[in-house]
């Protein structure tokens, strides 16, 4: 489930369309599209076969005509019972996301 805030609109899962989806036994790609088509985001999953331990990368693209401010991002996970052991990491501020040429840069 991922919940987050653009220009002060928030968004939910039901707000993105799986626009794409490619899986493999070590990785996994996600890329889902806003339904008023403001910005796209792409979910990397990887697997190290050495630990075990799955890693994931999510970039967040502008894919509209106007600057955007990501103010949230927040994703959620559901499990079955067991034992989990979990490392995240956490920024804080607001985000612009503008195009420059053919990358986006963030301020």
């Amino acid at each position: 489930m991922i919940n987050l805030q653009v220009n002060n609109s928030s968004f939910s899962t039901d707000d993105l369309l799986l626009k794409d989806s490619h899986i493999a036994d070590d990785s996994a790609l996600f890329t889902y599209q806003s339904v008023d088509k403001q910005f796209r985001i792409e979910s990397a999953w990887q697997l190290c076969n050495q630990t075990g331990i799955w890693s994931r990368k999510d970039r967040i693209s502008n894919a509209g005509s106007r600057d955007i401010y990501l103010s949230r991002y927040l994703e959620r996970f559901v499990s079955t019972p067991g034992n989990y052991e979990m490392f995240s990491q956490e920024a804080a501020g607001v985000m612009k996301i503008r195009e420059y040429g053919n990358r986006y840069i963030t301020e």
